[in-house]
């Protein structure tokens, strides 16, 4: 069985191409923008706290 593999002539290295390069900024990207949507969310929740009456 193993006679049947046939080496490559360029072995494949362990660097990221160009698409998981992207996809990896973009996963950055994205982070960022949820980070910053929950950050302005939380704003107006803090002045209308309902535990802030009692």
């Amino acid at each position: 069985m193993a006679s049947i593999a046939v080496p490559s002539s360029q072995p494949k290295g362990i660097a990221p191409d160009r698409f998981e390069r992207f996809l990896a900024v973009a996963a950055i990207i994205l982070l960022a923008v949820v980070l910053t949507a929950i950050g302005r969310g939380l704003v107006p929740y803090r002045k209308k706290s309902p535990f802030r009456d009692f």
